[in-house]
């Protein structure tokens, strides 16, 4: 019953607490009483109403699909032909590249905060919404600079959007927490503290401040959000070091600046609708 809901401790001595948010709310009382009488009683007692802010910003975390698909030519190949003559042939290969990240909703008519790296170059963006309903994504801002990129969905009703931490600084040492994307932390709450700030360069060339935290996230948690204990998001992770059990994020500045930048575009003559309302 409680195979979901469990501790993990990270070889730098840093705890990281996990808990799949798969029948959470089926179970969430029972899993309660349960380390009620264990010896993690008071910490998990005392974070109840965070688990449930926590499990509704679940509802802000979008799982992104970025494909693209093209051909390879390789170099002509000489074969003879008919009447002696000879023929160039050339083989062209199909390819199909696909990519697979997070994101997180920033308003309530569908504008999705992501990273540039992974959508950048795609053909087609697939949006999957946490009630499984998939709608196709328009690439709307990508700064590769910052590593940002904004997707719009349409979609009938008004979808949950995620608050941006008011903070003016980040505290060091405090913690911070993350709902996963990938085959290993798929729907896993993960809580880790913030180490301090660090500049990484991309494969770009570009090099952006970040936010490392002592948490460990794998391939396909790019997009993925870094909420505070009010459930605002403090940042989106960006990538991860195995070796250093820590991940780098891009902070919510960052994103308001881009966001800025975007809005802004939105009232040029040439975009039709003007300013869509945000949330």
């Amino acid at each position: 019953m409680f195979s979901h809901f469990y501790w993990v401790n990270l070889l730098d001595g840093e705890k990281t607490r996990e808990i799949n948010f798969m029948n959470l709310k089926r179970w969430l009382p029972l899993a309660v009483l349960f380390v009620f009488f264990s010896q993690s009683a008071k910490p998990v007692i005392s974070e109840e109403p965070l688990l449930a802010t926590l499990l509704h910003v679940r509802e802000s975390v979008v799982r992104i699909t970025a494909e693209a698909g093209g051909a390879i030519t390789k170099a002509p190949e000489l074969v003879p032909g008919p009447n002696g003559k000879m023929l160039a042939l050339r083989s062209i290969k199909p390819i199909y590249l696909k990519r697979e990240g997070a994101g997180v909703i920033l308003t309530e008519w569908g504008l999705i905060v992501t990273n540039a790296h992974t959508v950048d170059n795609s053909g087609r963006i697939t949006v999957t919404l946490d009630d499984e309903t998939k709608h196709e994504a328009r690439l709307e801002h990508l700064d590769h600079e910052s590593d940002v990129a904004f997707l719009r969905i349409m979609n009938q009703n008004p979808l949950h959007a995620v608050k941006l931490s008011e903070a003016a600084q980040i505290n060091f040492n405090s913690e911070v927490y993350s709902i996963g994307n990938s085959k290993f932390l798929n729907n896993t709450l993960s809580s880790g503290s913030i180490r301090g700030k660090k500049t990484i360069r991309f494969q770009s060339g570009e090099n952006a401040p970040l936010i490392e935290i002592g948490m460990d996230t794998y391939h396909g948690d790019s997009g993925t959000p870094v909420l505070d204990k009010e459930g605002s998001l403090l940042g989106i992770v960006a990538s991860g070091s195995p070796s250093r059990h820590a991940s780098y994020a891009i902070p919510v500045n960052t994103i308001r600046k881009q966001l800025a930048a975007y809005l802004e575009s939105l009232k040029k003559p040439e975009v039709n609708g003007g300013t869509p309302p945000v949330s």
